[in-house]
Formats: structure tokens, sequence, C-alpha cells
């Protein structure tokens, strides 16, 4: 994260300068002031602290790049937060792809640099049909992306071409195994890690859509999924 802020302060200087050759031409008129705060990925907390920070500059904030995962972007961005804290800051987000925030009425100011999980689990859809992949298993976290993004690639591989077995339900109860709990990501539990592997071997499972938010679950014993897993398409 260090290393992306660095280089937005190092485009900033180049566009501030205009004198150099290097994007002289882009927002000739404009100096930029930047600032900058640390928000994270499903820490709702945090990332509202950050944005308060922000806010509390002795210069109005124009707009924000970031937050960078769909749940904190949700939050800020919705029309009824602007309208409570009387904001209206255009808020740039590098990657968060939930499909909902298409919705410009609730979710105004906002540019995103991703596609909508709708279309990103279409093309990886497109690309498990491609290979013909039938048994597909899928897997994926609690959080507001990750139910997202298994519904959509739910669809789309339901959607398509007759002869295809999506595997959701891993458990013997019947219940739906498909959520990884953010929690087990967070505290790395190794038991639960364990669990879920056991689970998909039980359903014999060798291709595994896997969309688990990285940043929350890839220091947690979750991260076990990612490196013993047989085969897997669609690690986010």
């Amino acid at each position: 994260m260090r290393e992306r802020c660095d280089h937005a302060h190092h485009m900033v200087a180049a566009i501030n300068d205009k004198s150099d050759g290097f994007l002289d031409d882009l927002l000739p008129y404009a100096h930029i002031l930047l600032n900058e705060t640390e928000a994270g990925c499903n820490d709702l907390e945090r990332t509202r602290s950050g944005l308060n920070a922000l806010q509390s500059w002795d210069r109005p904030l124009v707009a924000a790049v970031g937050p960078q995962c769909s749940g904190e972007l949700v939050e800020v961005a919705r029309a009824e937060a602007r309208a409570e804290l009387a904001y209206d800051t255009v808020f740039i987000s590098p990657s968060s792809t939930a499909t909902k925030l298409s919705n410009t009425t609730a979710y105004p100011h906002v540019v995103r640099l991703s596609s909508p999980e709708a279309i990103v689990m279409a093309a990886l859809a497109a690309f498990v049909e491609r290979n013909n992949w039938g048994r597909v298993a899928l897997l994926h976290d609690d959080g507001l992306w990750g139910i997202d993004s298994g519904a959509a690639f739910k669809a789309a591989f339901v959607d398509g071409a007759e002869g295809r077995e999506l595997l959701t339900i891993l458990n013997n109860d019947g219940d739906t195994g498909a959520k990884v709990p953010l929690t087990a990501c967070r505290e790395s539990d190794t038991a639960a890690a364990t669990e879920w592997l056991d689970r998909l071997e039980r359903v014999q499972a060798r291709i595994i859509v896997l969309a688990v938010e990285p940043v929350s679950c890839a220091k947690g014993g979750i991260d076990r999924l990612c490196h013993e897993l047989p085969f897997r398409v669609g690690v986010a």
C-alpha cells in the first residue's frame, strides 16, 4: 500500500510540474494538493475515521483515490451517507467491483477502474466453458464483495450450456457451504481452513472458483485454501 501511495505522489508531482515536458497538457491550469490516510478492507470503522481525517484538512476534499474494496466504497459513497454528513467527494476506486455500485443514483460520483463482478464472472464462466470444465465448486467469503462475486459466477455458470454442475452445498447436512467467514480469515483460523479442504475433498471437487477477499484472508489460516486446493480458477 505504501508503494501505491508513493506512485500517487509521483504522478501528482508530474502533473503539477507544467514545464518538464511530461503530462504538461493534462490539467494545465490546475495545481493538485495531496493528502493521505490509511483505510482497510472490510474494516468500516477504519475507513470512516480515515475519511474524517481527510475532511478535516484545511482545504475542501474534492476527490479521494479509494477505498479500494467494495464494502467500504458502498459505505462512504452511498447517497444517504453523503446527505447525512454533507459531503460530495468524488471517489476514484482502483479495484472495487461489486455490481451494486453501478447504480449511479444510489452511489453518485463514483469512478471505478475495474469492471463490475457481473462482467468479470461472465468472462470467468466463459473461460470454464472453453476448457470443458462441467463440474465446478464455488467458494466465496461472506463479505459484500464475496457474496456478490459468488452470485455473479453462479448466474453466469448456471445460465450457460447444459451439462454443468455447480457445487455450492458442501456440507453433509445439506446446508450451503459456499461461504467462508471473514472472521476465520482475520483470526488465522487454521481449523476452519482444514474443514473447508475436507469438505471440498468429500465432494471430490477438482475445479474450484475461489472468491475470497485477499487483504483480510491472505494472512490468515484460510490461505491454506490457496496453497492446497488441487486446481483453482478465479482466485481473487
